[in-house]
């Protein structure tokens, strides 16, 4: 996981920063890099949905449960 560093030896903001990403020798970040940002676009079903209201004049849809 992100540990994070240790909050002594002087370290007053850095607990939380990521630290070194890579090496100077490839110049680069290799790919599969664990990093923060985005998980994808992919299409996803949910279920337990419930449709509260249909609007076809605005073109809303407004549906309650884990959303």
């Amino acid at each position: 996981g992100f540990l994070g560093a240790r909050a002594t030896h002087g370290q007053s903001d850095k607990q939380r920063s990521a630290g070194a990403i890579g090496g100077q020798t490839p110049g680069r970040v290799f790919k599969g890099k664990k990093m923060a940002g985005r998980h994808g676009n992919k299409r996803v079903t949910v279920k337990g949905i419930k449709i509260v209201e249909v609007d076809k004049q605005k073109n809303n849809l407004f549906i309650s449960g884990p959303v």
